[in-house]
């Protein structure tokens, strides 16, 4: 017997196959199957919904039932004919399809059913759920029942996502817990949204970073496949897998950093979704312990991870999600602002944040967050702001974004409003070395304004940017990917360097850029212009920052390092209450107390180990010069030179 159009669960819809031994459904687009023996099935029921029925397959091993939806009301002979043959009954249900706002709630192995008056409305399967949570700030009666959002629905249909359900309040004479959490309680427990497999790899507590989307404190476990993050009221466990891309954007405030996790499936609170989550944290040196060995650490993640990691925590953060998740940190580019910073303050709505220009995106953060890349965008335009006609040069300007068109539909324009006006000059240089067409709109009855910010009426930077050979071509380049140095012993004075976290590119801009007020380099538009004609050769491209060496010697503990390896086991048997990080809190009092004549083993093992990396090194570059062919002088080894000045 075969059906068409039959959903399992009301995910999906597929062909249905009933043969002698076994029901066979599969999916549409050929994504996804389902196999039953009748020799696994117990029994089987009917119900009629509206004009469609499902048959319910219960299991002799497994308490979940499996659903088939789409069926007529005309096939229930047919189909209680063949399951009679293969010693299947099939019994009819009773529901109540008239609804109503009371009723009863039962949670029945892994089910949640809902019934009136005896009969039932419907039945949840508790697989389905994410969260389990009683909203509002004080205890409530309220428990909302969130669910998993399946790839294979179709987006234009009505999905539901959450259930919400209000139940009696508690018997103030009893000490047992309220309705509301006891249900609460049954179905986190069989939906295993706390249960997690495998070791904790790392772990950040919520003091090493507060998330400010979505705004909370959670604690990040980070596992070999996934990471999980428990706050006081949600709980997330993502894959690796469902991560996009992954952003450190250092704040103007040089104090704060950004680390930017971009899903591909976004999480849930209430009715409210987070496709990328911004965790802020600090530049202060930290100590980070990977719960796993030394010699596992090499096989499975090439000594990308060392046992015990010192460095500043935004550094420890990317790399360790770096290696972990096996996705990219991209980081800031060449952009500059007129301080020095790598964003501009501005407002997306009603809501103020920071814009950071990417090499081949905008990303503003951080409410809302979101993600332009270059490739998605029509155009951009400067608009003025907050200036009425005759009242003079205005003090900002927006920058208004217009996506392209997507299947004929115009998406709504970003507009970035209230930049200053002195990062008009900054902003259109980089823009313009893109390949953005820009437009500018001349408003009337207020010229001057527009001409002061820039003469553009005559002058197609689009244009100028595609005819241009004298500009910098950076068509091909990607956003700067991070590459941090940030590894055991002494190896945290090398993160402490790469505080920027840029691309050599970067660090080149870096080193030409001159400060505000004193002469700046950087050219206006009609600067570029003239500079066009120069006739001089384009720049050549700077050499890229090499990859490490897995073969290179590993770098030399601290006199800190070697007390710390020495004396870490003892402080947590003595102590197995302690976090990781309280851990080496306690380890950095224990060192402040020492005197000389105490830290001097120590010390006298940093200098033994120090000498064994000079003479490593010294073997290392010798066998590395030897078997390298010598490479001929051109004009990129100036910039090399550059670079490591």
């Amino acid at each position: 017997m075969n059906f068409s159009k039959i959903g399992v669960q009301g995910y999906s819809l597929g062909n249905l196959q009933l043969t002698a031994e076994e029901l066979n459904w599969t999916s549409d687009d050929k994504s996804s199957s389902k196999k039953v023996k009748w020799l696994d099935v117990s029994h089987a029921t009917w119900a009629q919904y509206a004009a469609y029925c499902h048959l319910r397959l219960f299991m002799k091993r497994d308490a979940r039932p499996v659903r088939l939806d789409g069926f007529s009301k005309a096939q229930h002979a047919d189909i209680e004919k063949f399951l009679s043959e293969r010693d299947v009954s099939l019994s009819n249900e009773s529901p109540n399809p008239g609804g109503g706002n009371y009723g009863d709630i039962e949670v029945l192995d892994n089910i949640v059913r809902f019934s009136s008056g005896n009969k039932t409305l419907f039945d949840l399967n508790i697989k389905d759920v994410s969260q389990c949570v009683m909203p509002g700030v004080k205890k409530s009666n309220d428990v909302e029942l969130q669910l998993h959002e399946s790839d294979a629905t179709d987006q234009t249909e009505d999905t539901l996502v959450a259930i919400r359900v209000t139940l009696p309040e508690k018997d103030e004479d009893t000490d047992e817990r309220s309705p509301a959490e006891s249900l609460q309680m049954a179905v986190m427990e069989r939906a295993n949204i706390h249960d997690v497999k495998g070791k904790v790899l790392v772990e950040f507590n919520e003091s090493q970073g507060t998330f400010d989307f979505p705004r909370g404190r959670y604690s990040v476990e980070m596992y070999s496949h996934f990471m999980r993050m428990h706050g006081s009221r949600y709980d997330y466990k993502i894959q690796y897998n469902d991560i996009s891309k992954l952003f450190l954007l250092e704040k103007p405030d040089e104090r704060y950093v950004a680390f930017v996790i971009s899903l591909d499936k976004p999480i849930r609170q209430g009715q409210q979704k987070y496709q990328h989550l911004v965790l802020r944290t600090t530049k202060d040196e930290a100590t980070i312990t990977v719960n796993m060995s030394a010699e596992d650490l090499q096989k499975k993640y090439d000594s990308n991870l060392n046992s015990e990691m010192i460095g500043p925590l935004h550094n420890l953060i990317a790399k360790i999600f770096k290696v972990l998740s096996n996705k990219p940190v991209y980081v800031t580019g060449k952009f500059s602002s007129t301080n020095g910073a790598k964003a501009v303050k501005c407002a997306l709505g009603a809501n103020e944040g920071y814009l950071y220009p990417l090499n081949k995106s905008f990303i503003f953060i951080h409410k809302p967050t979101c993600i332009i890349g270059f490739d998605e965008i029509e155009s951009v335009e400067f608009q003025r702001y907050g200036g009425a006609q005759g009242a003079g040069v205005t003090r900002n300007f927006d920058l208004c974004v217009a996506p392209k068109s997507v299947a004929g539909e115009t998406p709504k324009p970003y507009v970035f409003s209230g930049i200053d006006r002195s990062e008009y000059s900054s902003l259109y240089s980089f823009l313009s070395t893109k390949k953005l067409r820009i437009k500018n709109i001349k408003e009337s009855g207020n010229d001057n304004a527009m001409l002061q910010l820039g003469d553009l009426d005559d002058h197609d930077p689009y244009k100028a940017a595609l005819d241009d050979d004298q500009g910098e071509d950076e068509e091909s380049e990607d956003d700067a990917d991070y590459a941090p140095d940030a590894r055991g012993g002494s190896d945290a004075e090398s993160s402490s360097d790469s505080d920027g976290d840029e691309d050599s590119d970067d660090r080149a801009h870096k080193t030409s850029k001159k400060r505000p007020g004193t002469g700046s380099a950087k050219k206006g538009p009609t600067q570029k212009k003239r500079a066009s004609g120069g006739g001089s050769s384009k720049p050549a491209p700077k050499k890229k920052r090499a990859k490490k060496d897995k073969d290179a010697p590993k770098g030399a503990m601290s006199a800190f390092m070697q007390f710390s390896q020495a004396n870490r086991a003892q402080v947590k048997t003595d102590n197995p209450e302690l976090k990781v990080t309280e851990i080496s809190k306690v380890l950095g009092e224990k060192w402040g107390k020492l005197d000389e004549t105490q830290k001097k083993p120590y010390q006298d093992k940093a200098d033994e180990d120090k000498a064994r990396y000079k003479r490593e090194r010294d073997a290392y570059d010798s066998k590395k010069a030897a078997t390298e062919p010598p490479q001929q002088s051109d004009s990129n080894d100036s910039d090399a030179a550059s670079d490591s000045d």
